[in-house]
């Protein structure tokens, strides 16, 4: 069996000496559970992870770890969901609620009801989810790992 080499404070302080933005990606074997760290489970953009984990940092911040067969993905959001939903929709995936703004302005427009207006709004929010996941899976794919402190 494999020695645990970090534990999730200092991938948090990896994260935060490289910028909220960063994305790591550590082995399984490289770190503890997140459910052993105190980490809740959470919903998260469709990426193929198995499972969303996230801790909250006081301020509404928070870690937010993607959890694959063999490894975690991890980045630090500006704003915890558990803690403000819409802001982290705001911070965190613009696009999404600006997808689904300008899809219920368009649906307005065109439809001139309430449930045009709603389609439009689900549509341009999936759209923009969609746009979010593809920017998410690129700033991961070539991932820096941290260093052992």
């Amino acid at each position: 069996m494999r020695n645990i080499v970090l534990t999730w404070a200092q991938v948090a302080q990896h994260l935060a000496r490289n910028g909220r933005s960063a994305c790591i990606t550590i082995q399984k074997w490289q770190v503890e559970h997140p459910r052993v760290a105190g980490m809740r489970r959470s919903l998260g953009l469709p990426l193929g992870q198995m499972a969303d984990w996230r801790m909250p940092y006081p301020g509404c911040h928070g870690l937010h770890v993607r959890e694959f067969p063999d490894h975690y993905s991890v980045h630090i959001d500006r704003v915890n969901p558990h803690c403000d939903l819409p802001g982290h929709v705001a911070a965190d995936a613009p696009a999404v609620g600006g997808g689904a703004a300008l899809g219920a302005l368009v649906g307005l427009v065109l439809g001139e009801s309430a449930g045009a207006m709603l389609v439009g709004a689900l549509i341009g929010g999936a759209l923009g989810a969609s746009a979010t996941a593809t920017k998410e899976k690129a700033a991961c794919a070539a991932p820096r790992r941290p260093r052992r402190a």
